[in-house]
């Protein structure tokens, strides 16, 4: 229902919305998180309420809303970050994170439009004091720091002169926890790039694009009709497939919503976050299993954008 919502967000057709979140709801590898309490619901579930809140926040600013709208964004928000909190604690310094660099963007912006007279001194300080406070209000659920629940192992990390040392911190515990990782999970069977391993926010910088990669598109092509190391993986692997299929037109199509839509803060927003938060699960996990798993919530809502604009272009050419 949240996804459906979000997609409301940029379009009218209510048909259209349900036919695209279908994939969402009814991929085989869905069932391994509804069919069950797991807490890849709950963390899905936290995730598109925060993405929610922020698209509704952005709207009611721009519409000059009143401060309880304001506030009732704001809530759920909060509620966004309680429910990532509540299973997985450590995803809430990620978003907090890319909430920081948001905010900085959007202060920056909102300054510069100022400078032009483009609004009021009143309506920038107001919206730049609604976002910082956001961050604020996320801060104590980051209280302990990060706790993936997997072990943490000591590593060799060479300091950069230009970047500030509480964020360059956090990337050197990225690396940590990615080692901690390939050591636990070194006879895995879908473990991928297992020997790359970051001591500098340089290494760290160059492995962006292969992360990239693999967030998106793994499972690739050369997997699908594979072995695994159980009968269970293998009919995993043949699923998996089939679902890329779908992912890969999507991702095509993709491209020409964001054409349509470039102009469209709220999208930008969403792919920000989305592309952000796989990101450092790209950065972190060397296994293609356990990503598959834990970006679902983030690529199908990216997903389900690309199958917007294939419906319409279907129903262009009246064939739906």
């Amino acid at each position: 229902i949240i996804l459906l919502l979000i997609i409301l967000q940029f379009i009218d057709d209510r048909k259209v919305a349900f036919l695209a979140i279908l994939p969402f709801v009814f991929f085989p590898s869905a069932m391994t998180w509804y069919t069950q309490i797991h807490k890849d619901g709950y963390f899905i579930l936290g995730n598109l309420l925060f993405l929610y809140g922020w698209l509704l926040l952005i709207e009611i600013i721009r519409e000059n809303g009143k401060w309880q709208e304001i506030f009732i964004r704001v809530l759920l928000i909060e509620l966004g970050t309680f429910f990532i909190w509540l299973v997985r604690p450590y995803g809430v310094q990620i978003i907090q994170g890319l909430t920081f660099i948001i905010n900085v963007v959007i202060s920056i912006l909102l300054v510069c439009l100022f400078l032009k007279k483009r609004i009021p001194l009143k309506k920038m300080l107001i919206t730049i004091l609604l976002c910082w406070m956001v961050l604020v209000m996320i801060t104590p659920f980051t209280k302990g720091g990060i706790d993936t629940g997997e072990p943490i192992v000591q590593v060799y990390w060479v300091n950069s002169r230009w970047i500030p040392d509480f964020i360059e911190s956090k990337f050197y515990h990225l690396s940590k926890v990615r080692e901690g990782y390939s050591d636990k999970y070194q006879e895995a069977g879908s473990n991928i790039d297992i020997n790359i391993h970051f001591h500098s926010m340089n290494d760290v910088f160059g492995f962006i694009p292969r992360a990239m990669e693999i967030i998106l598109f793994a499972p690739f092509p050369n997997d699908w009709l594979g072995e695994g190391t159980t009968d269970w993986n293998t009919i995993m692997r043949r699923i998996s497939g089939f679902e890329m299929i779908i992912v890969y037109i999507s991702l095509f199509s993709l491209i020409f919503f964001m054409i349509n839509n470039w102009r469209n803060v709220k999208f930008w927003l969403l792919l920000y976050f989305c592309m952000g938060m796989m990101l450092i699960y790209g950065l972190t996990i060397p296994n293609i299993g356990s990503l598959y798993r834990v970006r679902y919530g983030f690529l199908l809502t990216v997903v389900a954008f690309g199958w917007v604009e294939l419906t319409f272009f279907f129903r262009k050419k009246s064939l739906l």
